[in-house]
């Protein structure tokens, strides 16, 4: 985390090193809000990150290919945990303690919700 120019605010950025490239090249992201979670996909190249203040908790989906592109930011949510299937390609973005249990279901080939659902103090 550092301040901004003005010493107002705070900005976060992740800093991803590519190990298996020659000369180990960094990719930077930068997020502009506090970073509450962050999440690899098991078996593939995409994180989950998710960052703001509660409640307007935003999830951010990015894919590492030749470059960090944002894949869809969903703005929002209930959650303060991220939990991958073990292969991949779902993820459950999990409100927990605090936050009832709240747990969503997200498919990141197409970005779609495909369930929500509650857990009472889970």
């Amino acid at each position: 985390d550092r301040y901004t120019k003005s010493k107002k605010g705070l900005f976060y950025n992740l800093e991803l090193f590519r190990m298996r490239e020659k000369q180990i090249p960094v990719d930077v992201v930068e997020v502009k809000e506090v970073v509450n979670a962050f999440a690899w996909e098991p078996n593939g190249e995409k994180f989950v990150v998710l960052h703001g203040e509660s409640p307007r908790i935003n999830a951010s989906v990015y894919k590492m290919s030749n470059k960090v592109e944002l894949l869809k930011c969903m703005e929002k949510k209930q959650a303060n945990h991220i939990f991958w299937s073990p292969q991949g390609q779902f993820v459950v973005l999990a409100g927990l303690r605090s936050m009832n249990g709240a747990l969503e279901f997200i498919d990141t080939n197409d970005m779609t919700v495909m369930n929500v659902a509650e857990h009472f103090m889970a």
